[in-house]
């Protein structure tokens, strides 16, 4: 009998959709020439930028708080449906926004809010209802659709861009940018009205002792009833964990069954931040201007490294392992950043040099994008028990959004002070990731939610 589990996974992954599409559309709402005009602004106006990015970056960290708040007091379901809502609300606000840059900030502001939200809880839904031996393809789903949603909303502001320019809006209209919030706007609410009929997480109906509950959304996920064998045994044993799992301070993150889960966490989203991957992009996008690469298929070229570093991923989290996938990630991202180095070095010499150089920064885009850019969030959403697993993931998400600023503030001054050579110094960091990660990162494949205090406690 087929499962349900992948389709109800699918349908909560569509929020990844709303995340990517927003962050696609917005590269070319702001440089659109109505946009400007309406506000009275420049598209290069650094200002605006740095309030953007300040907006982004607050909104999300506190959608992450917020869901502290709610993912284990209201539910997994329905704080989805609150953050699709909010999305929902953020995007009107810019739409409908005056000639004021504040308010259209505001409702930006709102939008990143709503994603961080969703940020958090989705990956932690999916991992609650996925069958364990595939529960990191599952989230890696969402992170798919995520990208599906960027594609389509660069293609969306491409177009529209496109449309603006050739005078197919009427005079002064402000059509061309309203119009990819319009299409945002639609996106949001058939997302959200996905979401309404998700049915809830059986683990946090069990922890709030609705026990009748959880049985028949258990029954719906196997797509059988109620007295299957498979049905009674995994609610069982939801429910024996629920019990001893109902709730816990922040401090259970730091206790002495969850500290090493905690602080394995921590070094991820250190460690995933600090591998390179921006001092990569930016010493690429140097070598792409020297040699006259197109922007269409320096894009292009992006999109399909992180396409097929998303199958490569896929392929290899239930299979190898997220041990092992980090491992090899950080290894191979170590070996190309040095061969690199020899090319980039060399790049005035010939513009072969400069081809191998950047298609080596392509190589350890995949790299990335198949170990260190999704697998700590996974693991964030499996080892924790219960009682902790929403403090755990938003903590790590939180931590990765402060890692991640203070990585932008000194990447650019990195860069210009060791030039090409920064390849070397993050080639070296890749190799003390890779041996960290070998020597104390604990595997959780193929391991059921509830037995993870077990595998950690043998270890």
């Amino acid at each position: 009998m087929k499962s349900n589990r992948f389709l109800v996974a699918t349908a909560i992954s569509c929020v990844g959709i709303l995340s990517g599409f927003d962050v696609g559309t917005w590269n070319y709402i702001y440089i659109m020439e109505s946009f400007t005009r309406y506000f009275s602004t420049s598209s290069s106006n650094g200002e605006i930028s740095s309030y953007l990015t300040l907006s982004s970056v607050i909104g999300a960290i506190i959608g992450y708080v917020i869901v502290l708040i709610l993912g284990d007091k209201i539910g997994r379901q329905r704080t989805m449906f609150i953050g699709s809502c909010i999305f929902i609300i953020g995007s009107i606000v810019k739409c409908i926004s005056p000639r004021n840059y504040l308010i259209f900030i505001s409702g930006y502001f709102i939008n990143e809010l709503a994603l961080g939200c969703l940020a958090v809880i989705t990956p932690i839904f999916i991992a609650e209802i996925a069958p364990h031996k595939t529960r990191g393809r599952y989230i890696f789903y969402y992170f798919i659709l995520a990208f599906l949603g960027n594609v389509l909303g660069n293609i969306t502001g491409s177009i529209l861009s496109h449309y603006e320019k050739i005078g197919r809006f009427a005079p002064n209209s402000n059509l061309g940018w309203k119009l990819a919030i319009i299409i945002e706007i639609i996106m949001a609410i058939i997302v959200t009205i996905i979401v309404f009929f998700i049915p809830k997480s059986p683990r946090w109906l069990c922890a709030n002792k609705k026990d009748e509950q959880a049985v028949e959304v258990i029954s719906k996920l196997h797509n059988s009833t109620a007295l299957d064998s498979e049905v009674q045994e995994e609610f069982n044993s939801i429910k024996d964990e629920a019990a001893f799992n109902r709730s816990s301070s922040f401090g259970g993150l730091f206790s002495s069954l969850v500290g090493r889960r905690t602080f394995i966490v921590i070094l991820m989203c250190v460690f995933q931040e600090i591998i390179g991957v921006n001092e990569v992009y930016y010493v690429l996008a140097q070598m792409k201007d020297e040699i006259g690469f197109k922007d269409i298929i320096y894009k292009l070229l992006i999109y399909v490294s992180t396409f097929l570093g998303l199958m490569i991923g896929i392929f290899f989290i239930d299979k190898v392992g997220r041990k092992l996938s980090l491992v090899i990630g950080s290894c191979l991202m170590m070996i190309i950043l040095f061969i690199t180095f020899i090319f980039a070095v060399k790049h005035d010499e010939s513009s072969q040099n400069v081809i191998l150089a950047i298609l080596g920064c392509f190589l350890y885009a995949i790299c990335y994008h198949f170990s260190w850019c999704y697998i700590p969030v996974i693991y964030a959403t499996e080892v924790f028990p219960y009682r902790v697993r929403v403090k755990g993931v938003a903590l790590s998400f939180i931590l990765g959004a402060i890692f991640s600023c203070v990585i932008s503030l000194i990447s650019n001054t990195l860069v210009i002070n060791f030039g090409t050579k920064i390849l070397l110094v993050y080639g070296g960091i890749c190799l003390v990731v890779t041996i960290i990660s070998k020597l104390f990162f604990i595997e959780s494949k193929n391991i059921k939610l509830e037995d993870m205090d077990n595998e950690f406690s043998r270890k």
